[in-house]
């Protein structure tokens, strides 16, 4: 593991018991600026890369779908499984997922890319676990990132880009299909 990824699993860890409350508004801000744009009827199978406390599984708890959450962060994960009892939470780098290939419809990126050394790997990644014309949607801190070189790494890896904006708050949203 790279030092940034362990600082930041440190840095998870250590504030796991209070991300809610400091995060939870904003995230969910996110997910109702992003999700619309995703059809997720269509998803039997959706991964939340970086999903730490499971709130994305507390938005979407109407669509009772199935939602893995995945995070390198074991303390965040603990928290969201104490709240979401039925979820399924798995610690995992997001650089090398233990899911095999083509095996999801949907994966999230919520503002996690800026933790590793570069996007690339997790994305990736990603690119392996979804299916063909899966979906990726991802969220980035604009401080950190620049749009035209995210699409520029998204569409190397193999991903189509179908939308890029600017979301209300801090971030940069994105989505796209593996081509």
């Amino acid at each position: 593991m790279n030092s940034k990824k362990f600082e930041a699993a440190r840095r998870y860890n250590e504030t796991a018991e209070v991300y809610d409350r400091r995060y939870k508004d904003i995230q969910f801000a996110k997910y109702r600026e992003v999700i619309p744009e995703i059809d997720l009827t269509k998803s039997s199978l959706i991964f939340d890369i970086g999903g730490g406390t499971g709130l994305l599984l507390e938005h979407l708890k109407e669509l009772k779908q199935n939602i893995i959450i995945s995070d390198l962060s074991f303390e965040m994960l603990k928290v969201g499984k104490t709240k979401c009892k039925d979820g399924n939470f798995v610690c995992a780098d997001s650089e090398s997922l233990p899911f095999r290939q083509n095996c999801c419809d949907t994966a999230f990126y919520f503002s996690i890319l800026q933790n590793p050394e570069s996007p690339s790997p997790s994305l990736s990644e990603g690119f392996r676990i979804l299916n063909n014309d899966g979906t990726i949607a991802i969220t980035v801190l604009t401080k950190i990132f620049e749009e035209e070189k995210l699409v520029d790494i998204l569409i190397k890896i193999g991903f189509s880009v179908d939308k890029s904006w600017k979301l209300s708050i801090e971030d940069l949203a994105f989505v796209g299909k593996k081509k």
